[in-house]
């Protein structure tokens, strides 16, 4: 499941916890969906709510506003025995995902070596 702890000395920077929900509900959604990467899989459902392992929502939110493939997206940042960005595309630098409008569609894993998208 998610959790907000962060590394001494780190604060996480503009994460509500309306936010920490969102990324909640849009993390379950995502599982069983990016099943291709053992990696991704394993992070996915470690991250689901059912399940007691945590993962780490790293320093900030959805963040850093990306073009690419003809769209835009923002994304977050995960460890769980690795460095993990999932993204959400979004309309423009305002647009900020949330569950019932936006859902996890790529994910990239060590320094961006391996992309699965749906």
């Amino acid at each position: 499941m998610l959790s907000l702890k962060q590394e001494k000395g780190v604060k996480l920077a503009g994460v509500t916890p309306d936010d920490a929900a969102d990324i909640q509900a849009m993390l379950d959604f995502a599982r069983g969906r990016f099943n291709t990467n053992y990696q991704i899989a394993t992070m996915l459902a470690r991250a689901h709510s059912t399940n007691t392992d945590e993962v780490f929502l790293e320093r900030e939110g959805w963040h850093e506003l990306e073009t690419l493939y003809g769209s835009q997206w923002k994304h977050i940042t995960i460890k769980a025995g690795g460095t993990f960005h999932l993204y959400a595309v979004v309309t423009g630098a305002m647009d900020r995902p949330a569950a019932a409008t936006h859902e996890i569609t790529s994910i990239t894993c060590q320094g961006g070596r391996v992309e699965v998208r749906i």
